[in-house]
């Protein structure tokens, strides 16, 4: 068989595989590229076509576009293996946010609890003046700087 016939039955079988062949060697529609897969077909093809003719050129396009899907899917398989790596990834940082995000509202609850347990205290006290003096003794001051504090510090504390 001389080569311009083989050409031309390599051809011939190669657009009726295209044509043939869309999805129908996939089990499942997945996105993936079918550049390897067309290149397995025409490459089969022609190699097929050249060593045995038209059959041959149906039988290597059936190989080289299993061979190029096969190519495709392991290239998708990568892909997706680090897809799913980068997302378990972030997830153990979500759960760290997580974890730092819970601890923050239990000290929001404690440090909630303990501002409304200051708020409640009643603060009695007794000043004392000596008979005819509106000075006041030093222990009382201490105290009643101890007070302005407090008050400083609560400014939505009330007095009753």
């Amino acid at each position: 068989m001389d080569i311009k016939k083989a050409l031309t039955h390599s051809v011939f079988a190669v657009s009726m595989f295209v044509v043939a062949t869309p999805q129908g060697m996939a089990a499942t529609h997945v996105e993936r590229d079918k550049k390897p897969e067309l290149i397995g077909m025409g490459s089969g093809a022609i190699a097929g076509a050249v060593v045995a003719g038209p059959v041959g050129a149906v039988a290597g396009a059936i190989i080289g576009t299993v061979m190029g899907q096969n190519a495709s899917f392991e290239t998708l398989a990568t892909e997706q293996q680090d897809t799913i790596e980068t997302m378990n990834a972030k997830n153990e940082q979500l759960s760290l946010v997580t974890q730092k995000y819970n601890e923050a509202q239990l000290e929001l609850a404690r440090l909630r609890a303990e501002q409304h347990s200051i708020e409640d205290i009643d603060l009695a006290m007794n000043i004392q003046f000596r008979t005819s003096s509106a000075e006041i003794e030093p222990h009382f001051m201490i105290q009643l700087d101890e007070l302005a504090n407090f008050i400083q510090q609560m400014p939505e504390a009330q007095c009753s």
